[in-house]
């Protein structure tokens, strides 16, 4: 850059000084021209070398080489007289490339590429309108060289032509305008605080470039308003250099800032106020979670986008240590950045320190709270002791408390054995446990309640985790298993009653058949024999005693089907379910309403259940009950059957008061199912009973 400016320089100054046709002072152009120039050209050399990857330095060097060929239209050469008059005019359609994409240098939208393209078309289109169809004479006087590219010689066709152009002009420079408003409002603080230099230059250059463009077409103060151009056209890398100039001046103040501050206040915040940017983030790097954590060690998440950009910083190893998530603006004053987190390093290392120890803080509180929340969710009874067997300071979870009765206030420093009894079991447990410095063995042991209820529990005792300079701490887990040891002597009680059931059922069975069709038999086969001996000599008689056999062996068979009923009903097995308890309903005494929602067979199991609960009931309605009125109600949905006897008798029926009830809850229960009585004094008797089925 610096060999091109000094060949294009004396060029330039050769054109305007030895000019026989200038638009003004000489000597004033060639000042004011080569600050434009060497300002646009310092400006973006300086630009570049700061931000290489960032287009802004390239388009302000190239508008101002663009000067440089606009000073060759002063030229007395007719041809290069001409050429830099439609040439110059790539300066203005450059400096409006710089505007539109300034500070990134590149058009981000489509409109803004559109306003580039119309104003390259607009500025050459205008000069090249000039030098085709006029020449010239009127913009510089009568010692203008001559056009050589006059195609075509109409001063009012090139005036319109320009007044045309001139309309487009003011209609590009509103649009233009008007797209700067809006990147404005959408810019973040530290955006604006970058634009709003170049944005007033670029704005007024502008404005006076339509200014000029106006005025040449009205063919009346071209001069004056050239000049202002010329003028405002400086503001410009003026702009853009007090810019530069203040984010030196900002960094160095951001360095003392930094320095200076109070090193008890954090430093993001710090950093906020430097920077004068509210929504920038500091986050440390925390390795046990791979990630960033604030200063009070919670979780960060700094996400990009919106306009924010993430900057690590790393130590002397390459390791990430901090991140700063900032405003994208601040890239273009990489100095000012560089400055504020070079100054802050020192701060930077405190914080992540504090802010590591609190996150690892804030993790054994997780930890602990989450250990916590567990021991008192699960059902099993903890607690912790000492060596000696004392409750220690830990206390026990909300499962002891709710379980024995005693809260940590009560029980901590008691003997755990003196709380709820089985010294003997809980002495030699912990004492394994701690001799062993491991879980003793699985116990089974009775505990008392604080308000004198006896629980059956397995129990361990283990050891916890304790420091080097604690005491040391064992832990009590008992397991309630009350409920499973009644369990259990419910179902050996319910085998005892199956097993007595079946006997005693054996023996109405032996007696039955003994007292009954036995000794009918017997006298039948008695019968026989005696007539056989009197067929020869008495037939009549023979005759009559083979009739009253007949007799006894039909009585015989009666009996024998009655029995037969008794162990299982024919007409169930024959007729379904609803027929046999109509049957039974049309042999009870009382009066019996019948209801059987049922759209299929039901298992045979469930089938001979359910009889046998509805006809033991009506037994049992008609032997106790002193009913007038029973009703039977029998229906399945949702994958069950449930069957349900009520009478309006005098009440008090139990499951325990008879072997009756207690064999049907065996029975149902063996199925799967569950049987409830409800029998208030005087309020009637309801036996209800439930059977899964399959769908």
């Amino acid at each position: 850059m610096a060999a091109a400016t000094v060949i294009a320089t004396p060029l330039a100054m050769w054109a305007l000084l030895s000019s026989r046709h200038p638009s003004g002072s000489k000597y004033a152009l060639v000042s004011l021209g080569l600050l434009n120039a060497l300002a646009f050209i310092a400006s973006g050399v300086v630009a570049r070398t700061w931000r290489p990857d960032n287009r802004t330095g390239l388009l302000m060097i190239a508008v101002g080489f663009g000067w440089y060929l606009s000073a060759l239209g002063q030229a007395n050469n007719p041809y290069v007289f001409t050429f830099g008059t439609v040439a110059g005019a790539i300066t203005l359609g450059t400096l409006i490339h710089l505007i539109v994409a300034f500070p990134s240098g590149r058009l981000e939208s489509r409109f803004a590429r559109f306003a580039v393209s119309a104003g390259y078309a607009l500025v050459i289109g205008v000069n090249l309108v000039s030098v085709l169809f006029s020449d010239l004479r009127s913009s510089c006087g009568a010692n203008c060289p001559r056009n050589v590219a006059l195609v075509y010689h109409d001063e009012s066709l090139a005036r319109t032509l320009v007044a045309v152009a001139a309309v487009f002009a003011v209609a590009l420079a509103v649009a233009i305008v008007w797209l700067l408003v809006v990147r404005w409002r959408n810019a973040t603080t530290a955006m604006r605080r970058a634009l709003l230099p170049v944005f007033i230059a670029g704005c007024a250059t502008f404005t006076a470039a339509a200014i000029d463009l106006a005025a040449t077409s009205a063919h009346h103060g071209a001069v004056g308003a050239a000049w202002l151009l010329f003028a405002v056209f400086l503001g410009v890398p003026l702009a853009f250099l007090f810019g530069l100039l203040r984010s030196r001046l900002a960094g160095g103040a951001v360095a003392r800032l930094l320095v200076t501050e109070d090193a008890g206040e954090e430093t993001e915040a710090r950093l906020r106020d430097a920077l004068r940017d509210p929504g920038l983030r500091l986050g440390f790097w925390y390795p046990p979670g791979a990630s960033y954590v604030d200063a009070e060690g919670a979780p960060l998440d700094l996400r990009v986008g919106d306009g924010r950009h993430l900057t690590e910083l790393r130590d002397e190893a390459g390791s990430a240590f901090a991140a700063v998530l900032h405003d994208v603006a601040l890239l273009e004053d990489p100095h000012l950045l560089d400055s504020a987190l070079g100054a802050a390093r020192l701060g930077l290392r405190r914080d992540r320190l504090q802010a590591e120890l609190r996150a690892r803080v804030a993790d054994l509180l997780r930890e602990r709270n989450f250990f916590s929340t567990v021991a008192n969710a699960i059902p099993t009874l903890l607690v912790g002791v000492e060596p000696n067997g004392r409750v220690h300071a830990k206390g026990g979870n909300r499962a002891f408390e709710l379980g024995a009765g005693y809260s940590d206030t009560d029980a901590v420093g008691e003997y755990l054995w003196d709380l709820v009894g089985a010294e003997a079991d809980l002495r030699e447990g912990i004492a394994e446990s701690v001799e062993s410095n491991s879980g003793s063995a699985e116990r089974e042991s009775v505990w008392t309640t604080r308000d004198g209820r006896e629980l059956t529990v397995l129990w361990t005792c283990t050891p916890l985790p304790y420091g080097e300079h604690e005491a040391p701490v064992y832990a009590v887990a008992a397991l309630d298993i009350s409920a499973r040891k009644a369990a259990e002597v419910q179902l050996r009680q319910s085998r005892a009653r199956i097993v007595a059931a079946a006997a005693a059922e054996r023996r109405r069975l032996e007696r039955n058949l003994h007292d009954g069709a036995q000794q009918r038999l017997v006298s039948v086969a008695l019968t026989l024999r005696l007539a056989q001996t009197k067929l020869d000599t008495d037939p009549d008689a023979s005759r009559q005693m083979l009739d009253g056999a007949a007799t006894e062996l039909t009585a015989a068979l009666a009996e024998l089907r009655e029995l037969a009923r008794g162990l299982h009903p024919a007409g169930l097995t024959e007729r379904g379910l609803e027929a046999a308890i109509r049957a039974l309903a049309e042999r009870a005494p009382v009066a019996v309403e019948i209801d059987v929602d049922l759209n299929r067979r039901l298992p045979e199991p469930v089938e001979v259940a359910v009889f046998y609960v509805v006809s033991e009931s009506l037994t049992n309605v008609a032997k106790y009950a002193q009913a007038q009125f029973a009703q039977v109600r029998i229906a399945a949905q949702n994958g069950r059957v449930e069957a349900v006897v009520h009478d309006d008798g005098v009440g008090g029926a139990a499951l325990d008061g008879g072997t009756g009830l207690t064999g049907l809850a065996d029975r149902i229960e063996a199925l799967d199912g569950t049987f409830s009585v409800e029998s208030p004094r005087g309020g009637g008797t309801t036996v209800t009973a439930t059977v899964p089925v399959a769908p």
